[in-house]
């Protein structure tokens, strides 16, 4: 059966014209003219910039995590993206923060990576959010715990990636985690196994 995986589902129908780069280009151009195009933007734009500047820190950090955690999936894998990670975030100290402090950390880097992720032109699965959070929060000593989880759905197979803090998940998404069986024990910020 010739299908595509993609990470998120796996589907055996064949791609359609939606699908394609060109397709996608064209649904883009449709819906900025339809979305009120320049005018929206601009409004985004005043709006980023009247943030505070640690706010528009996360989010360019956030936009840059995705970029390269994106590239870094595509082009090293999964397993080699994710131990590269480790390395480079393995001198992060854990930051002496009460619970409630660390989770409106986490919450706001999880907020700021949304809004990047909503932003930027590319069409990001959940392993890039999720991988680049999980970077961002071990970049700042958080002991958060990266997910990976599968479920059949209506005869296919949904595969779905997140980050939790304190058993919580971090981040708005289209699926609900808790549907989801996980597929090896999670890992935390400072890249020992959770028990």
């Amino acid at each position: 059966m010739s299908g595509r995986i993609g990470f998120g589902t796996f589907s055996t129908r064949p791609p359609v014209e939606s699908d394609t780069p060109l397709g996608a280009a064209a649904r883009r151009t449709r819906d900025f003219r339809r979305d009120g195009g320049l005018e929206n933007t601009m409004k985004t734009w005043r709006r980023f910039w009247q943030t505070s500047g640690d706010a528009r820190a996360r989010v360019l950090q956030a936009a840059g995590g995705l970029l390269v955690t994106r590239a870094g999936v595509r082009l090293a894998g999964f397993r080699k993206w994710k131990a590269a990670i480790e390395r480079l975030t393995r001198m992060a100290k854990a930051r002496e923060l009460s619970a409630h402090d660390e989770m409106a950390i986490a919450s706001a880097m999880a907020r700021s990576e949304a809004a990047a992720a909503r932003h930027l032109p590319l069409k990001l699965t959940c392993l890039d959010r999720a991988l680049t959070l999980w970077w961002l929060l071990r970049k700042r000593g958080i002991a958060a715990e990266l997910r990976i989880g599968g479920r059949k759905k209506s005869g296919e197979f949904e595969a779905h990636a997140w980050v939790e803090l304190g058993g919580a998940e971090l981040g708005a998404s289209n699926f609900d985690s808790r549907h989801f069986a996980t597929f090896e024990r999670p890992t935390t910020a400072r890249g020992a196994r959770a028990l």
